[in-house]
């Protein structure tokens, strides 16, 4: 491939992704539902909570201002992540919505704080109005709250720090992680229903785990999970088994009766590859694949590059999560980034091949880049640098290679947030 078809190729994917991303978008999904669905009361109250917060509460504001009621809306609330602040210089010009930006991917005293706010909002909205709650990735991160105890609050903020680093540091899938950060935690697994007033329960949902399992999503604020932790077979330190111990001990009796709740996914992985499906049927690129992945990023990279070098020429793409063992001291760069360059290693002699790992709320990991575009050239351009794509991979420090190569890409917040996708084009070589 020379490299004019090359740079072609790589715009191509990037093209390709934004429209895969647009159909997910925040803003559109939640305006598009309320055009279909009017809410069952006339006020409403909404929270927003996720990386996506911002996105789809500017939804909800576009919807009013669309059907000149925005005297609908009591009050809002948007809790978001470090930095995903995009849209709330619209947002604020609102004096009924509250922005409070608290931390991700490890909670802080900001995560507690937030929580107590948001169970604060929801307690004191009337039982005749409706609460629409917005939920998207990111949210087990930015809420929570914990048992009322006699411990330091320092301390009892440094125990759940360490108790995120620990679960992020092993290769377990979300469902697993947010099971337990559910077991410590006084407001998920449903709780927060608990304290809800009105019968009139909303939430709207942008998928980031595989099968849209409510319970799991945000670790299940307004949804209880069926499976105990009891039946996931890991092993706990004894520290993390006392904060579980504690939240029993602590553990009152609901104070509403629990309400229904009316559940939409507006968005999730397989929306966004179907988006991207279609565009490349407009175009006539024939899609070869259209799957999910998961798993250890070696195996997947292995299962990805195995399809296109011994597939037909066209589109590929699978959407999903995988996970990534850290070492003591990780680098940059994240699951994205780390599968981006395992997949480098393997296309080094198919030049005809071109790959876009990201993910889709525009962060993968430490660092500002949303995921890697790489080709036969990343290792070349590697070596000429005196890079060691292997070392780098054991020190979870992909980031930092595909910097100096030139192949990370950079989005910035997008708006969404329902894992990553992997885009390929394999051309034909004739």
């Amino acid at each position: 491939m020379n490299i004019q078809s090359l740079k072609k190729t790589r715009e191509q994917l990037l093209t390709i992704f934004t429209f895969g991303l647009d159909a997910v978008n925040g803003a559109k999904c939640v305006s598009h539902y309320l055009t279909l669905k009017r809410l069952p009361t006339d006020r409403i109250w909404v929270a927003a909570v996720g990386k996506a917060a911002s996105s789809m509460m500017e939804g909800v504001i576009n919807h009013l201002k669309a059907t000149g009621s925005e005297s609908r809306l009591a009050e809002g609330l948007v809790i978001y992540k470090q930095g995903y602040d995009a849209a709330n210089s619209a947002l604020g010009a609102n004096s009924n919505i509250t922005l409070f930006e608290s931390d991700h991917p490890v909670p802080s005293l900001r995560s507690l704080e937030a929580g107590r706010r948001l169970a604060e909002f929801v307690k004191k909205i009337p039982n005749t109005d409706t609460f629409l709650f917005l939920v998207s990735g990111g949210t087990s991160s930015l809420v929570e709250v914990l048992p009322d105890t006699e411990m330091d609050p320092d301390n009892q903020v440094q125990e759940l720090v360490a108790l995120n680093n620990f679960l992020l540091s092993n290769p377990w899938p979300i469902d697993v992680i947010n099971k337990v950060r559910q077991s410590v935690s006084c407001i998920k697994n449903g709780q927060l229903l608990d304290v809800v007033p009105t019968p009139y329960c909303i939430q709207l949902t942008i998928s980031d785990v595989a099968n849209n399992d409510l319970s799991i999503i945000g670790s299940g604020l307004l949804e209880k999970g069926t499976e105990a932790l009891a039946e996931i077979n890991i092993e706990l330190p004894d520290w993390v088994k006392q904060m579980q111990q504690r939240c029993i001990d602590n553990h009152k009796k609901p104070t509403s009766g629990q309400q229904h709740v009316e559940h939409h996914i507006i968005a999730d992985n397989a929306k966004a590859r179907q988006a991207i499906v279609d565009y490349a049927a407009s175009v006539n690129l024939p899609v070869v694949v259209n799957a999910t992945i998961e798993g250890e990023v070696a195996t997947a990279s292995e299962r990805i590059t195995t399809s296109l070098v011994n597939g037909e020429a066209g589109l590929y793409v699978w959407g999903g999560e995988t996970v990534v063992q850290l070492p003591e001291n990780p680098g940059k760069g994240g699951r994205c980034q780390s599968l981006a360059l395992l997949i480098a290693e393997k296309i080094q002699q198919h030049e005809n091949i071109v790959v876009l790992a990201i993910g889709t709320d525009g962060s993968d990991g430490p660092g500002d880049a949303a995921g890697a575009l790489v080709d036969a050239t990343t290792i070349q351009r590697g070596l000429q640098l005196s890079l060691d794509s292997k070392q780098a991979l054991l020190d979870a420090n992909a980031g930092h290679y595909l910097a100096e190569t030139g192949d990370l890409i950079d989005t910035g917040p997008t708006g969404s947030n329902v894992m990553d996708l992997v885009i390929a084009v394999k051309l034909d070589p004739r």
